[in-house]
């Protein structure tokens, strides 16, 4: 098909599918656990376009973003990987490659784009008159997403196409090596908030000038002066050592979200981020001091977000989609760690299983194999974290959040009186509540 047919074909379709979403409500969001205080910071699991829907509805529930931050798919045809890190009791752990999501679509460019057209009208809709929104995309589709953009929000309000350039494996055995991804930038209106960034300008021969008036500074490498950031990003890539590594092969760099929180978010505004993965963009907020409101489909996402968040002490509330079906909650059992109270009145709690139906998780051939090893050799293997707190209107309030120690072969939860209840998070996002008796 002609790629303007296809862009005419897709118009019409979102032009639909836009009506059908402003006549149907929202499927509702529910609350099932908040994180230390209460915040209005949120972290949905759910269809990212029934959750704009109900954040659109009458009863305000956040701010009007400031920013929106999206990275989609990008049409690459492929399925996405998350790699596990499960600690099998050996010294290596296993790592397991797991579908993130899929990039795939048997049917063309069109699709693809109405499910992303219509999501960017709903956005506009709820942005402030002063927002913006970033689309981070790369050579497969960006073309066909700025002409879009250019439809919901108008040519003339496009602020930038921004390069990210990184260093990264792979080359290219027919072409130039494809290292860059595009974000796209577009305003609502003309008035919109931009902060300008510096960088550095290395001086010829990294030499001072001495130009009078001219501020002047000096680093490892030579001499430089301050001056206003071009639209091209030089940013590495999250190492794979690197502890801000989350396992998503798609990860972006928390700098890279900061730059732009930093560029576009007036301080203490809220942004939002609709297909949030693990959660970069949200700890750049809670860095930053952003209000956010963060979705994202995958129940796996959910929890790794929910972790991040969590260790970084940020405060916020896990919300799903009425009615999402999530796999088979995980079979928890905790044992009394320490037969004593602590002189803060705490008892000391260590999980000693976090058990599956591995048979449910959609794994096949070596994956699942590897997986009952694992399970096998540390009945540990699949727990992510675990929080203590109590029941309290209904959902789960965690006030103390703890991480597997000694490379996730652990696992100890301290709870205080006020604490009635255990909740452990997995790896596929599956979650179990565990009620606890305080030791007397």
């Amino acid at each position: 098909m002609d790629p303007f047919e296809n862009l005419a074909a897709a118009a019409r379709r979102i032009d639909a599918s836009y009506k059908e979403y402003l006549a149907s409500p929202s499927a509702g969001f529910v609350l099932t656990d908040r994180f230390f205080a209460p915040s209005g910071n949120i972290i949905a699991c759910g269809d990212n376009l029934e959750f704009i829907k109900w954040l659109s509805e009458d009863d305000r529930k956040i701010p009007a973003p400031d920013f929106i931050y999206i990275d989609p798919p990008f049409f690459t045809g492929t399925d996405q990987l998350a790699r596990l890190r499960l600690a099998t009791g050996e010294n290596d752990p296993l790592l397991l490659s797991k579908r993130a999501y899929s990039d795939k679509s048997s049917s063309g460019i069109g699709p693809y784009l109405t499910h992303l057209g219509v999501r960017l009208a709903a956005m506009r809709d709820i942005m402030a008159d002063t927002g913006v929104i970033a689309v981070h995309l790369d050579w497969h589709a960006v073309h066909y997403v700025k002409l879009l953009m250019d439809g919901v929000f108008g040519s003339g309000r496009m602020v930038n196409e921004l390069i990210w350039s990184y260093r990264s494996g792979g080359f290219g055995s027919k072409g130039f090596a494809k290292k860059h991804d595009t974000i796209l930038v577009y305003s609502k209106s003309k008035d919109y908030y931009f902060k300008p960034q510096k960088e550095k300008s290395y001086n010829r021969g990294f030499k001072p000038y001495r130009f009078k008036g001219v501020k002047e500074y000096e680093d490892e490498n030579g001499w430089y002066t301050l001056v206003n950031h071009r639209d091209v990003i030089n940013l590495d890539m999250v190492p794979r050592s690197s502890p801000e590594r989350t396992g998503y092969a798609t990860q972006k760099p928390l700098k890279l979200a900061e730059l732009l929180l930093e560029s576009f978010a007036p301080p203490g505004g809220s942004c939002c981020d609709f297909y949030a993965g693990s959660g970069t963009l949200a700890e750049a907020a809670c860095r930053k001091g952003n209000a956010f409101a963060c979705c994202d489909v995958s129940p796996a996402a959910f929890a790794t977000a929910a972790k991040r968040l969590a260790g970084a002490g940020a405060s916020f509330d896990l919300m799903t989609q009425n009615g999402l079906s999530f796999e088979a909650a995980p079979e928890i059992s905790f044992e009394m760690a320490d037969r004593q109270i602590f002189m803060d009145g705490s008892t000391h709690y260590s999980l000693t299983e976090c058990g599956r139906d591995v048979e449910k998780l959609g794994l096949r051939g070596k994956a699942l194999e590897s997986l009952r090893k694992a399970l096998a050799s540390n009945p540990l293997a699949l727990a992510e974290f675990a929080a203590a707190g109590s029941i309290e209107d209904g959902c789960f309030k965690a006030r103390r959040v703890f991480l597997p120690a000694s490379k996730g072969r652990e696992l100890t939860v301290s709870a205080v009186p006020s604490d009635t209840h255990i909740k452990v998070w997995d790896k596929f996002g599956g979650s179990a509540l565990q009620k606890i008796s305080p030791m007397v």
